[in-house]
């Protein structure tokens, strides 16, 4: 069951925890089939160590996906 488990990866503003994160799964005895990482920063840097860590892998299991975060304080006003 673990060859079939998909990891979500939800962040904003932290690329050291992901990076912290992500160098732990290397140690791991399995690597989850897909990794998917959801980023609302308010810039790239997550993206750039997603991208160093999936060439570091060889691998098509890390999917990253950038969603600028919402202004839910001035809809709401």
């Amino acid at each position: 069951i673990l060859n079939h488990l998909v990891l979500c990866i939800c962040t904003r503003n932290r690329p050291d925890y992901v990076q912290t994160f992500l160098d732990g799964l290397v140690g791991l005895a399995f690597i989850p089939k897909v990794c998917v990482v959801v980023d609302s920063s308010d810039n790239l840097t997550t993206k750039n160590l997603v991208e160093v860590f999936y060439q570091r892998l060889q691998s098509d299991a890390i999917i990253y996906t950038h969603y600028p975060a919402c202004r839910i304080n001035e809809t709401l006003e």
